[in-house]
Protein backbone atom coordinates (compact mmCIF):
# COMPACT_ATOMS: atom_id res chain seq x y z
CA UNK A 1 0.00 0.00 0.00
CA UNK A 2 3.00 2.45 0.75
CA UNK A 3 4.21 1.67 -2.67
CA UNK A 4 0.65 2.47 -3.94
CA UNK A 5 0.38 5.51 -2.35
CA UNK A 6 4.05 6.59 -3.28
CA UNK A 7 3.09 5.78 -6.71
CA UNK A 8 -0.65 8.37 -6.83
CA UNK A 9 1.66 11.12 -5.42
CA UNK A 10 4.61 10.67 -8.50
CA UNK A 11 1.45 11.00 -10.95
CA UNK A 12 -0.06 13.91 -9.14
CA UNK A 13 3.30 15.68 -9.34
CA UNK A 14 4.26 14.61 -12.88
CA UNK A 15 0.55 15.79 -13.65
CA UNK A 16 0.81 19.24 -12.56
CA UNK A 17 4.77 19.66 -13.85
CA UNK A 18 2.57 18.60 -17.28
CA UNK A 19 0.49 21.69 -17.39
CA UNK A 20 1.14 24.91 -19.50
CA UNK A 21 3.28 27.38 -17.79
CA UNK A 22 0.44 29.85 -19.20
CA UNK A 23 -2.11 27.98 -17.31
CA UNK A 24 -0.44 27.78 -14.34
CA UNK A 25 0.76 31.59 -14.45
CA UNK A 26 -3.11 32.69 -14.95
CA UNK A 27 -4.30 30.55 -12.07
CA UNK A 28 -1.71 31.73 -9.80
CA UNK A 29 -2.19 35.39 -11.31
CA UNK A 30 -6.01 34.78 -10.08
CA UNK A 31 -5.45 33.82 -6.59
CA UNK A 32 -4.23 36.93 -4.41
CA UNK A 33 -6.90 38.60 -6.64
CA UNK A 34 -9.54 36.16 -4.52
CA UNK A 35 -8.20 36.47 -1.34
CA UNK A 36 -8.16 39.75 -1.75
CA UNK A 37 -11.94 40.27 -2.72
CA UNK A 38 -12.59 37.60 -0.09
CA UNK A 39 -11.25 39.44 2.81
CA UNK A 40 -13.00 42.32 1.65
CA UNK A 41 -16.04 40.50 1.52
CA UNK A 42 -15.41 39.53 5.19
CA UNK A 43 -14.43 42.90 6.68
CA UNK A 44 -17.33 44.42 5.21
CA UNK A 45 -19.71 41.18 6.31
CA UNK A 46 -18.06 41.62 10.15
CA UNK A 47 -18.15 45.90 10.15
CA UNK A 48 -22.09 45.20 9.20
CA UNK A 49 -22.72 42.79 12.11
CA UNK A 50 -20.40 44.57 14.68
CA UNK A 51 -22.83 45.65 16.96
CA UNK A 52 -25.66 42.40 17.32
CA UNK A 53 -22.14 40.03 17.72
CA UNK A 54 -21.07 42.14 20.63
CA UNK A 55 -24.63 42.34 22.14
CA UNK A 56 -25.04 38.46 21.21
CA UNK A 57 -21.88 37.93 23.09
CA UNK A 58 -21.89 40.16 25.67
CA UNK A 59 -25.46 38.71 26.71
CA UNK A 60 -23.94 35.22 26.84
CA UNK A 61 -21.15 36.12 28.92
CA UNK A 62 -23.33 37.59 31.39
CA UNK A 63 -25.88 34.70 31.41
CA UNK A 64 -23.32 32.53 32.00
CA UNK A 65 -21.93 34.48 34.60
CA UNK A 66 -25.03 34.83 36.54
CA UNK A 67 -25.39 31.14 36.16
CA UNK A 68 -22.02 30.22 37.56
CA UNK A 69 -23.35 31.92 40.55
CA UNK A 70 -26.45 30.67 41.38
CA UNK A 71 -25.38 26.64 40.40
CA UNK A 72 -22.04 27.39 42.91
CA UNK A 73 -24.24 26.85 45.74
CA UNK A 74 -25.76 23.59 44.52
CA UNK A 75 -22.59 20.96 44.97
CA UNK A 76 -22.79 18.26 42.56
CA UNK A 77 -25.75 20.29 40.07
CA UNK A 78 -24.52 20.29 36.46
CA UNK A 79 -23.67 24.17 34.88
CA UNK A 80 -26.12 23.57 32.13
CA UNK A 81 -26.44 27.33 31.78
CA UNK A 82 -23.29 28.05 31.00
CA UNK A 83 -23.29 25.30 28.41
CA UNK A 84 -26.14 26.36 26.80
CA UNK A 85 -25.20 29.97 26.55
CA UNK A 86 -21.44 28.59 25.34
CA UNK A 87 -23.95 26.70 22.76
CA UNK A 88 -26.08 29.90 21.98
CA UNK A 89 -23.06 31.20 20.82
CA UNK A 90 -21.36 28.13 18.59
CA UNK A 91 -24.71 28.00 17.09
CA UNK A 92 -24.84 32.05 16.07
CA UNK A 93 -20.91 31.87 15.07
CA UNK A 94 -22.12 28.91 12.61
CA UNK A 95 -25.06 30.59 11.46
CA UNK A 96 -22.58 33.57 10.20
CA UNK A 97 -20.35 31.38 8.00
CA UNK A 98 -23.48 29.93 6.45
CA UNK A 99 -25.01 33.53 5.48
CA UNK A 100 -21.58 35.03 4.85
CA UNK A 101 -21.18 32.35 1.78
CA UNK A 102 -24.78 33.74 0.71
CA UNK A 103 -23.82 37.52 1.32
CA UNK A 104 -20.31 37.03 -0.38
CA UNK A 105 -22.60 35.11 -3.35
CA UNK A 106 -24.93 37.62 -3.79
CA UNK A 107 -22.49 40.43 -3.27
CA UNK A 108 -20.07 39.09 -5.96
CA UNK A 109 -22.93 38.62 -8.73
CA UNK A 110 -23.64 41.84 -8.01
CA UNK A 111 -21.00 43.70 -8.82
CA UNK A 112 -20.27 41.72 -11.54
CA UNK A 113 -23.59 43.33 -13.18
CA UNK A 114 -22.21 46.61 -12.36
CA UNK A 115 -19.33 45.92 -13.67
CA UNK A 116 -20.99 44.73 -16.98
CA UNK A 117 -23.60 47.85 -17.03
CA UNK A 118 -21.84 50.57 -16.02
CA UNK A 119 -19.13 52.59 -18.18
CA UNK A 120 -15.19 52.01 -17.59
CA UNK A 121 -12.45 53.78 -19.04
CA UNK A 122 -9.39 52.99 -18.97
CA UNK A 123 -6.59 54.87 -20.60
CA UNK A 124 -4.02 53.74 -22.37
CA UNK A 125 -0.22 54.23 -22.75
CA UNK A 126 0.41 57.33 -24.75
CA UNK A 127 1.79 57.49 -27.92
CA UNK A 128 3.22 59.84 -30.30
CA UNK A 129 1.45 59.98 -34.23
CA UNK A 130 3.55 61.15 -36.97
CA UNK A 131 1.42 62.81 -39.48
CA UNK A 132 0.66 65.93 -42.03
CA UNK A 133 -1.41 68.59 -41.04
CA UNK A 134 -2.91 71.36 -43.14
CA UNK A 135 -0.85 74.84 -42.91
CA UNK A 136 -2.58 77.41 -45.03
CA UNK A 137 -2.18 75.65 -49.09
CA UNK A 138 0.48 73.42 -48.27
CA UNK A 139 0.82 70.10 -45.95
CA UNK A 140 3.49 70.09 -43.62
CA UNK A 141 4.80 67.46 -41.09
CA UNK A 142 3.07 67.10 -37.78
CA UNK A 143 3.80 65.09 -34.92
CA UNK A 144 0.56 64.23 -31.99
CA UNK A 145 1.03 63.29 -28.33
CA UNK A 146 -2.48 61.07 -27.81
CA UNK A 147 -3.54 59.32 -24.92
CA UNK A 148 -6.09 56.28 -26.29
CA UNK A 149 -8.87 55.61 -24.35
CA UNK A 150 -10.46 51.84 -23.88
CA UNK A 151 -13.80 50.71 -23.18
CA UNK A 152 -13.22 47.85 -20.95
CA UNK A 153 -16.97 47.71 -19.70
CA UNK A 154 -20.02 46.35 -21.06
CA UNK A 155 -22.02 49.44 -21.68
CA UNK A 156 -21.11 51.74 -24.15
CA UNK A 157 -19.76 55.21 -22.92
CA UNK A 158 -21.84 58.08 -23.84
CA UNK A 159 -21.40 61.86 -24.68
CA UNK A 160 -17.38 61.42 -23.57
CA UNK A 161 -15.65 64.58 -23.50
CA UNK A 162 -11.81 65.88 -21.80
CA UNK A 163 -11.35 69.25 -21.02
CA UNK A 164 -7.86 70.61 -20.42
CA UNK A 165 -7.93 72.76 -17.05
CA UNK A 166 -4.04 73.13 -16.54
CA UNK A 167 -0.79 73.80 -18.13
CA UNK A 168 2.34 73.53 -16.08
CA UNK A 169 6.53 73.95 -17.25
CA UNK A 170 8.88 72.31 -15.15
CA UNK A 171 11.35 74.71 -13.45
CA UNK A 172 14.17 73.63 -11.21
CA UNK A 173 12.25 73.97 -8.30
CA UNK A 174 8.94 72.07 -9.75
CA UNK A 175 6.25 72.67 -11.64
CA UNK A 176 4.81 76.17 -11.90
CA UNK A 177 1.44 76.89 -13.90
CA UNK A 178 1.55 78.86 -17.19
CA UNK A 179 -1.19 81.47 -18.03
CA UNK A 180 -4.25 79.11 -19.35
CA UNK A 181 -7.48 80.43 -18.13
CA UNK A 182 -9.82 78.56 -19.87
CA UNK A 183 -11.17 74.74 -19.97
CA UNK A 184 -11.70 74.11 -23.52
CA UNK A 185 -11.89 70.39 -25.06
CA UNK A 186 -9.29 68.05 -26.28
CA UNK A 187 -9.80 66.68 -29.70
CA UNK A 188 -10.86 63.03 -30.95
CA UNK A 189 -8.42 61.77 -33.15
CA UNK A 190 -10.70 59.55 -35.11
CA UNK A 191 -13.27 61.95 -35.47
CA UNK A 192 -12.82 64.29 -38.60
CA UNK A 193 -15.72 66.74 -37.73
CA UNK A 194 -14.93 68.76 -34.72
CA UNK A 195 -17.19 66.87 -32.37
CA UNK A 196 -17.60 67.38 -28.79
CA UNK A 197 -18.19 64.23 -27.26
CA UNK A 198 -17.59 60.89 -28.50
CA UNK A 199 -19.82 57.65 -27.83
CA UNK A 200 -17.07 54.72 -27.19
CA UNK A 201 -18.77 51.04 -27.54
CA UNK A 202 -17.41 47.75 -25.35
CA UNK A 203 -14.08 47.09 -26.27
CA UNK A 204 -13.62 50.15 -28.63
CA UNK A 205 -11.12 52.44 -28.13
CA UNK A 206 -10.95 56.05 -29.15
CA UNK A 207 -7.75 58.48 -29.05
CA UNK A 208 -7.54 62.22 -27.30
CA UNK A 209 -5.05 64.40 -29.65
CA UNK A 210 -3.49 66.55 -26.37
CA UNK A 211 -0.53 68.42 -28.12
CA UNK A 212 1.19 68.57 -31.49
CA UNK A 213 4.17 70.24 -33.31
CA UNK A 214 4.65 71.13 -36.62
CA UNK A 215 7.45 71.07 -39.38
CA UNK A 216 9.15 74.61 -39.10
CA UNK A 217 7.71 75.98 -35.89
CA UNK A 218 9.18 76.51 -32.21
CA UNK A 219 6.16 76.31 -30.26
CA UNK A 220 4.22 73.69 -29.66
CA UNK A 221 0.37 73.97 -29.70
CA UNK A 222 -2.82 72.65 -28.19
CA UNK A 223 -4.93 70.12 -30.07
CA UNK A 224 -8.27 71.55 -28.48
CA UNK A 225 -11.43 71.29 -30.19
CA UNK A 226 -10.84 75.52 -30.29
CA UNK A 227 -7.42 76.80 -30.93
CA UNK A 228 -7.54 79.84 -29.30
CA UNK A 229 -4.55 83.09 -30.84
CA UNK A 230 -4.31 83.40 -27.16
CA UNK A 231 -2.03 80.92 -26.54
CA UNK A 232 -0.35 80.91 -29.87
CA UNK A 233 3.06 81.73 -27.77
CA UNK A 234 2.32 79.83 -24.01
CA UNK A 235 4.48 77.48 -25.07
CA UNK A 236 7.27 78.60 -26.62
CA UNK A 237 9.71 77.27 -24.24
CA UNK A 238 11.67 74.30 -24.13
CA UNK A 239 11.20 71.65 -20.98
CA UNK A 240 8.84 69.55 -19.54
CA UNK A 241 5.59 70.09 -19.40
CA UNK A 242 2.54 69.24 -17.86
CA UNK A 243 -1.25 68.79 -18.61
CA UNK A 244 -3.95 67.90 -16.58
CA UNK A 245 -7.57 67.15 -17.96
CA UNK A 246 -10.77 65.75 -16.87
CA UNK A 247 -12.11 62.70 -19.10
CA UNK A 248 -16.25 62.59 -17.74
CA UNK A 249 -19.21 61.17 -19.40
CA UNK A 250 -22.56 60.22 -19.18
CA UNK A 251 -23.13 57.64 -15.79
CA UNK A 252 -20.08 57.70 -14.36
CA UNK A 253 -17.41 59.94 -12.51
CA UNK A 254 -14.98 62.70 -13.87
CA UNK A 255 -11.53 61.10 -14.23
CA UNK A 256 -8.92 64.08 -13.74
CA UNK A 257 -5.27 62.81 -15.50
CA UNK A 258 -1.87 64.45 -15.97
CA UNK A 259 0.72 63.70 -19.55
CA UNK A 260 3.82 64.77 -19.22
CA UNK A 261 5.42 65.96 -22.53
CA UNK A 262 8.89 66.67 -23.39
CA UNK A 263 9.34 70.07 -25.65
CA UNK A 264 12.88 71.13 -27.46
CA UNK A 265 11.56 73.17 -30.02
CA UNK A 266 11.63 70.95 -33.13
CA UNK A 267 9.23 68.32 -34.05
CA UNK A 268 11.80 65.91 -33.31
CA UNK A 269 12.46 66.58 -29.87
CA UNK A 270 8.88 66.20 -28.99
CA UNK A 271 9.09 62.69 -26.71
CA UNK A 272 7.50 61.08 -23.50
CA UNK A 273 9.35 60.90 -20.61
CA UNK A 274 9.28 57.47 -18.53
CA UNK A 275 5.57 57.27 -16.83
CA UNK A 276 4.04 60.24 -18.71
CA UNK A 277 0.37 59.40 -17.64
CA UNK A 278 -0.96 59.98 -13.65
CA UNK A 279 -4.25 59.03 -13.21
CA UNK A 280 -5.59 61.30 -10.00
CA UNK A 281 -8.81 60.45 -7.63
CA UNK A 282 -11.57 62.70 -7.60
CA UNK A 283 -12.59 65.18 -10.02
CA UNK A 284 -10.22 68.20 -10.34
CA UNK A 285 -10.36 71.83 -8.83
CA UNK A 286 -8.37 74.88 -10.38
CA UNK A 287 -6.83 77.19 -7.82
Amino acid sequence: MAICASMRGLRKRSASRSQPRAARSRRDSRAPIVSKRSKRYWNDYLRALERPIVLAVTGAMLIAAVSVQQDAHGAGDVPWRPLAAILAVAVVLWSMRTTYKLYAEQREAREGLELRLVPRLKPGPPQIKYTHRRVGDSEVRANYVQLPLHNIGGRTVMRCVAHLSRIELRFAKGFRELAYNDNLALAWASNPSPALHADIHPDATEVLDVVYAIEGSAELHLATRVELTTYADLMAAAGQYRFTFQVSSEGSRPRTMQLRVYWGLAIDTLALPADPLTVLRGAFRKG
